[in-house]
């Protein structure tokens, strides 16, 4: 998410006072990363690799809510769990915890490896 749509979702309309009420809402630890920005996949590792280490919960949404979030969750079990290079897989794993979390998660194969490989989408 970048700062703008960051300030449309804000309360006081503004980037700084999104992440203050993500913050207010709970969440101990908030970062926003633009995933067209150069380094952008590193950046949501290292903060999801922070997290796993820390032991805490875990939130990542976009602003539309569903495709890049879709995105970076699949790398991140491709990444963290599956390995390898096998992003159908990653994909399919992800869809198959909808009957967990209740939320459908779809991401395209094709644009997960474009965002490994590159970095950035």
């Amino acid at each position: 998410m970048n700062e703008a749509e960051a300030a449309a979702r804000s309360p006081d309309g503004t980037a700084a006072g999104y992440a203050a009420a993500l913050s207010a809402g709970g969440f101990t630890s908030v970062e926003m990363i633009d995933l067209y920005s150069p380094g952008a996949r590193a950046a949501v590792l290292d903060s999801m690799g922070a997290a796993k280490a820390a032991r805490e919960r875990l939130c990542v949404h976009c602003a539309d809510g569903n495709a890049l979030t879709s995105v970076v969750m699949a790398d991140w079990l491709l990444t963290d769990y599956i390995g390898g290079d096998n992003f159908q897989e990653a994909v399919d794993a992800l869809a198959a915890r909808k009957r967990l979390g209740g939320v459908e998660r779809r991401a395209d194969a094709d644009v997960v490896e474009k965002y490994v490989g590159e970095g950035a989408l």
